[in-house]
């Protein structure tokens, strides 16, 4: 059943108590503030995923660098062990490297987001 508005349900609105330009003004800040937070949100989430993409990556690399070599050591270990054991270090060293590579990933992504922040807080 449709509700009815009575003449005693009604709030009196003074007339001249509102300001109708503050009100706009007000809620175009807002939208601006909300479009700026949306947009900054977007931004950490992506530098989030490229950072998390190239980390994992790097442990994917690092990992198979490793089972490559540790195949290669096992097939080695029979007929020339000195082989082998370059062989194995050179695949730490891949590791090293790759681990390294992620180090350097997650840096450069943090420093997007401060940059990225410095630069909204800047223009907001």
């Amino acid at each position: 059943m449709p509700r009815t508005t009575t003449s005693s349900t009604r709030k009196a609105v003074p007339q001249g108590d509102t300001e109708p330009e503050d009100e706009t003004s007000t809620r175009v800040s807002t939208a601006s503030t909300n479009d700026a937070v949306v947009d900054a949100s977007q931004r950490l989430f992506s530098a989030w995923t490229d950072g998390t993409e190239a980390i994992l990556r790097g442990v994917f690399s690092a990992q198979n660098a490793l089972l490559d070599a540790d195949l290669s050591l096992i097939e080695r270990m029979a007929s020339d062990s000195r082989t082998a054991g370059e062989q194995w270090g050179e695949a730490l060293r891949l590791g090293q490297e790759a681990t390294l590579d992620i180090l350097r990933s997650a840096s450069r992504a943090i420093r997007k987001v401060e940059d990225s922040s410095i630069v909204s807080t800047a223009s907001g």
